[in-house]
């Protein structure tokens, strides 16, 4: 008897101490828009790189649901050529309805390149994240993407 008030007592304790399960939960939704560019060159092609890595690696989470690219460009229609504000950015992820939103901006100076991506929260319409990478050469691009991605999956 004494052995099963135990058990009870332990199966008791991991109940109200572990977190609930997230059988039926939504996963969250994000939006990852261009970045933009500061750059002499035409380096249009490392922006769409970066937006697709970005969110190719963000939807691998299966708690994680990306906003597919032409509903994105579709609601930042009104927003072109604008650098965007993070009241621009609440506003274009409310319009998509999602939970959060990936923007920033890719700088080249010489061979390196300087990524700077943010994550709003589009609930409480702040910035909750900001994640700032150097790439010494085009080759390192991938990895720091990927640096970016599992940051912004950690946070979330």
């Amino acid at each position: 008897m004494r052995c099963l008030s135990r058990g009870l007592a332990y199966v008791l304790f991991l109940f109200f101490i572990l977190p609930p399960p997230s059988w039926g939960q939504e996963p969250h939704t994000v939006a990852v828009l261009p970045f933009s560019v500061h750059s002499a060159d035409n380096i249009d092609y490392v922006r769409q790189g970066v937006t697709d890595m970005l969110s190719s690696r963000l939807s691998v989470n299966e708690k994680l649901k990306v906003t597919g690219r032409d509903a994105v460009l579709s609601a930042l229609q009104n927003q072109s050529g604008k650098t965007l504000s993070l009241s621009d950015v609440i506003q274009v992820g409310r319009q998509l309805q999602v939970g959060y939103v990936v923007w920033g901006s890719i700088t080249k100076i010489g061979n390196s390149l300087s990524i700077d991506g943010k994550l709003a929260e589009v609930g409480t319409g702040k910035a909750a994240l900001s994640v700032s990478v150097l790439c010494p050469t085009i080759d390192d691009v991938i990895p720091k993407v990927n640096e970016i991605a599992q940051r912004i999956d950690t946070h979330i």
